[in-house]
């Protein structure tokens, strides 16, 4: 399963600065769930969760391995 993420203003610009595929990260928020009915009549739904803190834990390493080590925002790695 899937679950997206929302986020707004100076969080959300922050996270998509520094985000990137493999990048793990600790999300605090409210989960929520919607239904519509597509296009073609057929039902869908998904969960999500409203982001109030998003932690970055570490960055993915360069070549496949382990992670690197994670850095608090702001502060420059290594």
């Amino acid at each position: 399963m899937f679950v997206d993420v929302v986020s707004f203003g100076a969080q959300a610009e922050a996270i998509a600065e520094h985000v990137a595929k493999g990048r793990q990260v600790a999300v605090t928020g409210r989960l929520s769930y919607q239904q519509w009915e597509a296009d073609d009549g057929s039902k869908r739904s998904k969960h999500e969760v409203v982001a109030n803190q998003v932690d970055f834990l570490s960055r993915p390493a360069g070549n496949g391995s382990e992670p690197a080590p994670a850095y608090a925002a702001g502060e420059e790695p290594y």
